[in-house]
């Protein structure tokens, strides 16, 4: 997949552009590192394949 396309995907599953982010993380309102953002990515990609396998069922 190429860089676009991932970028046009986060649009069709956010209706959010790069510059849309940009402006969230500028307002400071988290204030979160990298880190964070990695567990949260996490978080919702576990919240995800667990209601992939109950819906499966």
């Amino acid at each position: 997949m190429s860089f676009q396309a991932y970028i046009d995907n986060i649009k069709v599953k956010t209706v959010k552009t790069p510059a849309d982010f940009k402006k969230l993380e500028e307002k400071k309102e988290f204030e979160l590192g990298h880190g964070h953002a990695m567990a949260i990515y996490a978080t919702f990609k576990r919240i995800n394949r667990m209601t992939r396998k109950t819906t499966n069922r």
